[in-house]
């Protein structure tokens, strides 16, 4: 079926934008019709469906919407029916397309640059992260590698696999905001390929990323998280869209719910169990995926040229003007251009002196209030600024007492899930560069200003047995939830990455890949503006277990990003900005 209309031609060339235009047009008009007959004979409209993905992230919706109604999915379809037709939808796409794509990183002994060279499939190609007036260019955005889309899922008690229950706008019941309904980011299984940096030749090393399996690549393998269990590989694949928040007493991955803190590498698991065994935190392959894609999108070691998380958002300010009555605090107007609409401040008393002092919180309480607007007002012929925040009942505010527990203040502390909800794309943040709002890549949103935790991983610290001098950290994973301890078992398996304990702590220089998808610093040495330009801390000459705490937090600045560390602490510690997210890969073959 095709558009036999002639083209316009100017000199002997055509309108490609004309030409464009009603392509989509016969596309659209095909979608339409296919919809329409819904025809049980499906097997006749292969070539079909893949015409409709026209390279734009519309296209391949229409052409997932299109094949699951022909295919009879529709809002009530089970979520075992949406599953399996997904899976075949999928699989035609990974018996039907190539993408082969790499970035080349310098010898990290030979460069410091973080940047790379593209090659393959990924020459050329260039993202721009987006904010919520702007869709920038993305030319990943509708490639069937890379293209994603929204969905509700959960995880079969039997099979241990994630399932899909609804897609946004495509099928079943999509539900953003219930915290008992999880939201993900549904995407095709890519297979990842790559040289470690002690391994680059000729002065360099690769990462690569690919449709299918190439026994001929370095390290080839799917992505562990599409991994099932039983060793089968899903053509699909998903991540955990939204931090994790608390309701009754269980992780939540929705929009619109405070971010959870207090939370340790115990008390996760405690909380993901709540739901059932096969829930899990957020597993390394979580966060190496993130790695993944910076590396392939931005051919980066960082993200820090085109995006910067919320960890430059640490302001505290005490009330200048005493009010009764209200729901806004008056400051200095100096501090207006600290804020930013949409964030989260608690209010308290100028009496406290720490975020997890409750005297802080005490007005707002530990989650504290969404800013909804920042206005200059003149009183008394002095102008200020308020902070006007989304309280249910209004409250008096106090200044320019002696006696500090009677002046009121306010402080930052971490975002509410779903900011970058409005942000048009898959990557982006309000301001990708300001380092006060979340962000999100390939429609995974993190960095909300607080550390978050690896939860399926402990971090074992012990004594070299051959070598006693050396002392090492090893993430040791474990590949199904129900086995994750308060403490290492047989269940876990080492990764193969370590960090000698005697390298100085300072900036990461480079990390290394091991078993099941664990990304990890390597060797320091590097600095705020080379290399991967995050820091790494942790403890020397220690033989024990530590959590996993990646990103940064609010006030951890430059330090921050995809690869930080703090490696410092136990494995029930917990503080305000610890954190975590509810992921559907704690079960992996």
């Amino acid at each position: 079926m095709s558009d036999n209309t002639p083209m316009a031609e100017d000199n002997g060339r055509f309108d490609n934008l004309t030409q464009s235009k009603r392509k989509t047009n016969a596309l659209e008009r095909m979608a339409a019709a296919l919809e329409k007959s819904a025809s049980k004979e499906t097997g006749s409209y292969d070539a079909l469906i893949l015409a409709l993905i026209d390279g734009t992230a519309d296209g391949f919706k229409r052409a997932l919407k299109t094949y699951l109604t022909i295919n009879g999915i529709g809002h009530d379809s089970s979520a075992a029916d949406i599953t399996s037709k997904v899976t075949s939808f999928y699989q035609l796409l990974q018996d039907n397309y190539e993408w082969d794509g790499t970035t080349t990183f310098y010898d990290p002994d030979v460069s410091s640059q973080s940047g790379g060279v593209r090659g393959g499939d990924n020459a050329g190609m260039t993202c721009v992260p987006s904010t919520a007036d702007t869709a920038n260019r993305d030319d990943y955005a509708g490639l069937p590698l890379f293209a994603v889309v929204d969905c509700n899922w959960q995880i079969d008690a039997t099979s241990l696999s994630p399932q899909i229950t609804a897609i946004e706008g495509i099928c079943g019941s999509f539900d953003r905001t219930s915290p008992t309904k999880f939201v993900g980011v549904l995407q095709m299984t890519g297979y990842h390929y790559y040289t470690n940096p002690q391994e680059a030749s000729n002065q360099s090393y690769i990462e690569g990323y690919r449709i299918g399996m190439d026994a001929n690549k370095p390290h080839c393998a799917p992505l562990p998280e599409a991994v099932a269990v039983d060793g089968t590989v899903r053509p699909w694949m998903i991540h955990g869209k939204y931090a994790a928040g608390l309701k009754d007493g269980k992780l939540t991955c929705c929009s619109g719910i405070a971010e959870e803190g207090q939370l340790s590498h115990n008390s996760i698991q405690s909380y993901a169990h709540a739901i059932g065994t096969a829930y899990s935190g957020m597993c390394a392959c979580d966060l190496s995926f993130l790695h993944l894609m910076t590396r392939i999108k931005y051919a980066s070691l960082t993200l820090e040229d085109s995006m910067n998380f919320a960890y430059n958002y640490w302001y505290r300010d005490v009330a200048a003007v005493a009010e009764t009555g209200v729901k806004r605090i008056i400051i200095a107007a100096s501090s207006k251009a600290n804020y930013v609409v949409g964030s989260q401040i608690i209010v308290g008393t100028a009496a406290g002196n720490d975020v997890q002092d409750a005297a802080m919180y005490s007005i707002s309480g530990a989650n504290g209030w969404t800013i909804t607007d920042i206005t200059d007002v003149t009183i008394n012929s002095t102008k200020y600024a308020a902070i006007y925040v989304n309280s249910d009942a209004t409250f008096d505010t106090g200044a320019g007492n002696t006696d500090a527990s009677k002046n009121t203040a306010i402080h930052t502390v971490r975002w509410k899930t779903g900011s970058t909800d409005h942000v048009k794309g898959n990557d982006g943040a309000i301001d990708p560069k300001s380092g006060k709002y979340p962000v999100k890549l390939q429609g995974i949103e993190f960095g909300l200003g607080a550390y978050e935790i690896v939860g399926d991983t402990i971090l074992k610290l012990y004594q070299d047995t051959t070598d006693t001098s050396k002392y090492w950290y090893e993430p040791y994973t474990c590949k199904k939830s129900a086995n994750q301890s308060t403490g290492l078992t047989d269940n876990y398996i080492a990764s193969g990455a370590k960090f000698n304990q005697a390298t100085a702590e300072g900036y990461v220089k480079t990390l290394k890949w091991g078993r099941d998808g664990v990304l990890f610093p390597e060797l320091t040495g590097g600095s705020s503006s080379t290399y991967t330009r995050d820091y790494i801390w942790h403890n020397s000459k220690t033989v024990d277990t530590r959590e996993w705490l990646a990103l940064g937090g609010l006030n951890n600045g430059a330090n921050a990003g995809l690869s930080f560390l703090y490696g410092d602490n136990w494995l029930g510690w917990a503080w305000w900005h610890y954190a975590s997210r509810l992921s559907p890969n704690g079960n992996r073959g």
